[in-house]
């Protein structure tokens, strides 16, 4: 008989954990029997269910009440369900992602007697994300939890030392470091052809044009408007240059309202003639946008390991990202891109602008990037790191 093992997500959406989750669950299901518990998604957000075709034969079930929004009785609910579901199911190890299903899961958990239970830190949300006072009592929470969890994951060095020594929420035979692994063979590679048929879709751009690109939740900790702010410089001495928003969130109007202060025109999924700012919302292919693209950017206050800067890299382009969080670990500054020091809007325009004007270098370090990338987020690897954990912990 197969050792149980429950996972407990936020919400299944595109972005965040859902598909690395998911992988980890459908390269285990022949040694461990699981399930995965998911909740609901925001009303900005794109359901990920597709991964679900990806992924076929997992057993999910969605708890309605479990939300990423804070509300005392719906909260109450999900915990109530949750706590429910692990009693009758009697799991060997719980297995939490994510800030709201680390706190109701690990609490039902612990309540239900679960003897191993597992909690990965996707985000370094001590700060940027909140306020100072909830940022505070996030810490205050998280130090309780650690002390009913087995082991804490972290997905990079930084996000380490901010768990253990920054912030001490764990001690450090608790955490445990295993990267993401990036899955090569779901990422089917880009190319002309791609590339072609999304602007065929969507508009073909006339020749001479350069994408920059942004991925992600619309949202505070994206930084959005300091990617508009250094976009705006560049047009100032670039005018063949279109930027690619990608992704959604209720700051989206902020966006927009922005660029119509600056009178710059946008549209949403096309292009005309005199704009250059593209509103392309939520895609599942993401490799066919990468093709699309020559540079992609990241203004985030904070990250813990952005997959997007992963797929760049991996698809051959060149990053440029501000040093915030985990990203550091996730590529090779002046190799595969340019970290920005700041969050200065200007020092992102002038590393962007290096990479517009040579296109040799946006060559080689996508090139370096892609092989950086296969090299240190090895899937295998996590799969691994993942089943001994598991291993030790329900034999």
């Amino acid at each position: 008989m197969k050792p149980s093992v429950l996972i407990i997500v936020n919400r299944l959406v595109i972005s965040g954990q859902s598909p690395d989750t998911l992988s980890l669950a459908w390269y285990l299901r022949e040694d461990f029997d699981i399930t995965i518990l998911y909740g609901k998604k925001e009303p900005d957000e794109e359901d990920a269910l597709y991964l679900l075709e990806k992924y076929p034969g997992l057993n999910v079930k969605k708890i309605d009440h479990l939300q990423r929004s804070f509300s005392v009785s719906t909260d109450l609910k999900a915990f109530i369900a949750l706590f429910r579901f692990i009693k009758a199911a009697r799991p060997n190890l719980v297995h939490t992602h994510g800030s709201k299903s680390g706190l109701l899961g690990r609490l039902a958990a612990k309540l239900a007697g679960v003897k191993a239970i597992v909690h990965t830190y996707h985000g370094h949300f001590f700060h940027s994300y909140y306020g100072k006072f909830t940022s505070r009592l996030v810490i205050l929470v998280e130090k309780m939890l650690a002390k009913i969890t087995t082991v804490c994951i972290v997905l990079s060095k930084s996000q380490f030392n901010e768990i253990v020594f920054k912030y001490k929420i764990v001690n450090e035979q608790k955490a445990r470091l295993i990267p993401l692994g990036f899955n090569a063979l779901q990422f089917s590679g880009t190319g002309v052809h791609a590339s072609e048929s999304f602007w065929q879709q969507y508009c073909l751009l006339p020749p001479g044009k350069i994408v920059v690109a942004i991925i992600g939740r619309i949202v505070p900790v994206k930084n959005h408007l300091k990617f508009l702010e250094a976009a705006e410089l560049l047009l100032q001495t670039n005018d063949h240059l279109i930027f690619l928003i990608v992704g959604d969130g209720y700051l989206r109007k902020k966006l927009e309202a922005f660029l119509q202060q600056k009178n710059r025109r946008f549209q949403n999924l096309s292009y005309k003639e005199g704009v250059h700012f593209i509103f392309a919302g939520w895609q599942k292919n993401i490799d066919d946008i990468l093709s699309a693209v020559d540079i992609v950017a990241l203004s985030s206050l904070n990250e813990g390991t952005p997959m997007c800067l992963l797929e760049a890299q991996f698809a051959g382009k060149p990053v440029v990202a501000i040093d915030t969080g985990g990203v550091c670990d996730t590529m090779m500054d002046n190799e595969t891109g340019f970290l920005c020091k700041t969050k200065d809007a200007h020092e992102m325009a002038e590393k962007i602008n290096s990479l517009v004007h040579n296109s040799d270098l946006r060559k080689t370090m996508g090139e370096k990037g892609k092989q950086f990338v296969a090299a240190q987020f090895s899937k295998e690897k996590e799969i691994e790191n993942i089943y001994n954990l598991y291993t030790s912990y329900t034999n």
